[in-house]
């Protein structure tokens, strides 16, 4: 409206002039005329963005509405965003847990496994000596006939069973006597153990459980304080399995 009555203002005062002026000449009036123009054409353009202003207004805090709510989204986006990547890392860390878990126990199942299947220590051995065999107070049986000796804990040349491996172990032992008394045991390094008594042709033995440790030495002395005759072969016999460990 302001813009509009000085527009009519401007024409007014224009007209006026030209009224009282009749004298001018046309060269002066036309120059009057041009500047009215440029006038008129500013001041068309200064309404035109005035008319424009408001709406310019409108779309520009439009536009920021839109990119406030578009904020807000991406906003909310991130925090859901994080809050997955926590869960994510935590079913991460459980998984690596529970990972450690089965391997620590896939481990000791394969230890338990491999030891399972190692070769159990265990041996047999006789007299390669069928006859009789005379026997001194204190004297080591040597069972020289090896059958088996797995672990190689056993030697027939000392008679000592030294096993390589700690736990309980089977040890069994035969001896046949002649017509006279027989005495020997079953010695686990200087202590004595378990007897075995044989006479008239018969045999003494025994079987026992014993808890050894690795490095022990076991083996069957004679014990009697006279000579004592064994009866050679394979009548007699001394014998040692790993049970548990």
């Amino acid at each position: 409206m302001q813009f509009k009555a000085l527009l009519v203002f401007l024409i007014s005062i224009v007209v006026q002039t030209n009224q009282g002026n009749e004298t001018r000449n046309l060269s002066t009036g036309a120059n009057d005329h041009s500047i009215l123009a440029i006038i008129l054409r500013q001041l068309f353009r200064i309404e035109a963005k005035q008319n424009s202003s408001p709406r310019l207004t409108d779309t520009l805090v439009q536009t920021i509405n839109e990119n406030k709510k578009l904020y807000e989204l991406l906003q909310k986006q991130v925090t859901d965003n994080k809050d997955e990547t926590s869960k994510l890392s935590s079913t991460i860390n459980l998984l690596k847990t529970n990972l450690q878990l089965q391997k620590s126990e896939f481990n000791r199942k394969i230890s338990a496994l491999r030891k399972h299947h190692e070769k159990v220590p265990a041996f047999t051995a006789t007299f390669s000596n069928n006859g009789l065999m005379s026997l001194a107070h204190g004297q080591i049986l040597k069972f020289d006939k090896v059958h088996f000796n797995n672990g190689g804990g056993y030697d027939p040349t000392t008679g000592y069973f030294t096993p390589k491996r700690t736990g309980v172990y089977l040890m069994s032992c035969t001896v046949r006597a002649t017509d006279h008394h027989l005495h020997v045991s079953l010695w686990r390094n200087s202590h004595q153990i378990m007897y075995a008594y044989g006479n008239s042709w018969n045999t003494g033995s025994f079987s026992i459980a014993v808890d050894v440790k690795m490095g022990d030495k076991l083996y069957i002395k004679h014990v009697h304080r006279n000579n004592e005759v064994v009866q050679g072969g394979p009548t007699s016999f001394f014998s040692g399995v790993f049970i548990s460990g």
